[in-house]
């Protein structure tokens, strides 16, 4: 629960109310997700990590740079943070977009719009592969 410090720590120094979710579905999530992005595709090792559909070109998404430059052009909104285990859920609502500053991550972070409209995914592998930004 490192990184849940890390990433609170980050969004009170940004002035963004939000709050620890603690009955999260955990199964629910996951599906939700994988129903927006991935539905009806395959990746290795997607079982482990549910951004593999990007990095293997299977989802379409954009990549680096442009995911972040992509990211922060969408509205305030109702977010929802959490973990590639969803070990914690966060819920933000209709704030400016968090920005999440990898410090040595040892997780992948997922940021999404609170309907799935949009994902923006902070890899344990920055900065060789992603973050990517992928929208429905």
């Amino acid at each position: 629960m490192i990184m849940l410090k890390v990433i609170t720590k980050q969004l009170i120094k940004q002035n963004i109310d939000f709050k620890i979710i603690n009955n999260t579905d955990k199964k629910a999530v996951e599906k939700a997700w994988l129903s927006a992005f991935g539905k009806g595709l395959n990746a290795p090792y997607l079982n482990q990590n549910k951004w593999h559909i990007f990095s293997y070109n299977q989802g379409v998404a954009i990549e680096g740079n442009d995911a972040y430059e992509k990211y922060n052009q969408q509205y305030p909104c109702d977010i929802i943070i959490f973990n590639e285990k969803v070990e914690y859920f966060l819920k933000i609502s209709k704030s400016k977009l968090p920005q999440i500053k990898p410090d040595n991550f040892l997780d992948d972070i997922y940021i999404c719009h609170r309907n799935m409209k949009w994902t923006f995914v902070l890899t344990h592998e920055m900065p060789y592969i992603g973050p990517f930004f992928c929208e429905k």
